[in-house]
């Protein structure tokens, strides 16, 4: 519900990448149906109005973008969820476990997007290694309203969450720098 009550949702497509990548998700301004910015509310609208966009335009999803003035942060586990049986890697059952919060099964199935109430505890928002990522402005997540089953409906306060999994998580150890 406090997602939903946020006029910060934009529309995504699934785009080839122009430089031969994986395909990538374009935001979409949801009341005019041009491409949208997860920088520039001028391009955002209600979720009402996303899902609408979605359906008239035939965009691969609605998306919501993350502003400090919201005191929203999203961590994103990638790669952290067997589609089939549900089955959860040792990150993402640790975090759910320590802090659970409302969380959404990404677009893939293989995904996961976790909501707490704060602010980004340190330098650094993404681990490649542990794929674990954390973002409190100016990135959007793409949304499935697919929560996870077991965790709550409700936002939860990320105070001491977010400060355990930026620190346990996402902070480059020194040991990581010497080895890179």
């Amino acid at each position: 519900r406090e997602l939903t009550a946020l006029p910060q949702w934009i529309c995504w497509r699934l785009e080839p990448d122009p430089k031969g990548g994986k395909p990538r998700k374009v935001p979409y301004d949801p009341k005019t149906g041009r491409k949208g910015s997860s920088t520039n509310p001028q391009t955002w609208g209600t979720l009402a109005q996303a899902e609408a966009a979605r359906a008239k335009y035939l965009f691969t999803g609605v998306g919501f973008v993350f502003t400090r003035e919201a005191g929203l942060v999203g961590v994103d586990i990638d790669h952290c969820r067997a589609p089939a049986t549900g089955e959860m890697n040792d990150t993402a059952r640790a975090v759910l476990e320590k802090y659970p919060t409302y969380t959404e099964i990404s677009p893939s199935g293989e995904g996961l997007h976790l909501f707490y109430r704060g602010a980004m505890p340190g330098k650094g928002n993404r681990n490649s290694r542990t794929e674990v990522e954390m973002y409190e402005a100016g990135r959007y997540f793409t949304m499935t309203g697919n929560r996870l089953d077991g965790t709550p409906d409700a936002i939860a306060d990320g105070a001491q969450a977010l400060a355990w999994i930026h620190e346990t998580y996402v902070a480059r150890k020194r040991r990581e720098k010497a080895a890179g």
